[in-house]
């Protein structure tokens, strides 16, 4: 499908945005993934690393230092040797402003570049197709028929990582509902792993103090919705959460499958699946209300029973539904 055309005057620059601080491990991580995705060498990233704070016990200076140079090595090699990225662009604070200023800054900073930009914490690893989901909010024109739509984010509340072996049933539950090009849209904004536009940064960059909450609200507070995709195209890898007895307790952001988990993405075209309840707890949706054996992760009951039992579980579920239920990819 050819791409949209662009409202006059939009400038559809391609900008990734990396919030950093002292984790050298998760950050090589994080750009090892996002140097993977398709079309990551037409992208410029700005790497915004806050300072180092005064007697802080906890402060990793090792690996503070270790990002700036690697940061510093990675502009070079964009602009000396054409790898990796279209360029690169380090911001290192001489002082510790803070985990919610340096948020704000490297967003800002990234709209100063584009109308279009994507977001990533230094513990957020994309999948190879997580670019183009975000592209697609463009080039599909969505955004522009869709003023509603604030943002996009590529982590998704299904699928939680485990300690026991769910990873089977959950690949199973996206084949057979077709869950893999799917997304929908909920009333909030999610930090792991996000893109904004130009009508949106405008509306909240003002007033919004770098807090993950304030954003949040502030989409709730105009009757906007973000964008999520079934499956997601990111995962956390830095906060685990923990279970007991079956059940998730705190938050586990971590997730068991994504979309890197399957081989068929470039055939993906993305379709919306309705919500009950837009403004509603996703976890009330009819969707995880039958997959909570799984889905939802609240309940993993479910994970030792046969896949026979699930299949016949999942065309019993599509049969109740309106409308048929097909996946692109």
């Amino acid at each position: 499908m050819p791409a949209a055309a662009l409202p006059p005057g939009f400038r559809f620059n391609k900008v990734v945005a990396i919030i950093a601080f002292d984790r050298f491990e998760y950050f090589r991580q994080v750009i090892d993934a996002l140097r993977q995705a398709w079309g990551a060498h037409e992208y410029v990233v700005t790497i915004w690393i806050d300072g180092p704070p005064q007697n802080a016990s906890s402060f990793d200076q090792e690996g503070w230092q270790s990002i700036v140079t690697y940061s510093h090595q990675l502009a070079w090699l964009a602009r000396n040797a054409s790898l990796g990225f279209r360029d690169v662009v380090v911001n290192a604070a001489e002082t510790n402003v803070g985990v919610w200023a340096n948020k704000k800054r490297s967003v800002a900073g990234a709209m100063e570049l584009s109308d279009f930009a994507v977001i990533l914490e230094d513990d957020i690893v994309v999948e190879r197709d997580a670019l183009r989901w975000f592209e697609w909010h463009v080039t599909s024109g969505l955004i522009f028929d869709r003023p509603d739509i604030a943002l996009a984010t590529c982590w998704s509340t299904s699928f939680p990582y485990h300690h026991g072996a769910v990873e089977a049933h959950d690949l199973l539950m996206v084949q057979q509902l077709g869950l893999l090009d799917k997304y929908w849209l909920y009333s909030w904004a999610q930090p792991w792993g996000w893109a904004l536009w130009r009508r949106t940064w405008d509306a909240l960059g003002a007033e919004w103090n770098g807090r993950d909450k304030k954003l949040g609200r502030q989409i709730q507070e105009r009757s906007w919705v973000g964008t999520m995709p079934l499956v997601a195209r990111c995962n956390n890898i830095g906060s685990m959460g923990f279970h007991k007895k079956g059940v998730a307790k705190g938050h586990v952001h971590r997730r068991a499958v994504t979309s890197g988990s399957f081989a068929s993405l470039a055939h993906c075209t993305y379709a919306e699946l309705p919500r009950r309840n837009v403004t509603g707890k996703v976890a009330l949706e009819e969707l995880y209300d039958f997959v909570r054996r799984g889905l939802g992760g609240n309940d993993v009951r479910y994970a030792n029973a046969s896949f026979e039992e699930h299949l016949l579980a999942a065309s019993e579920f599509l049969r109740k539904q309106p409308a048929p239920w097909h996946s692109t990819c």
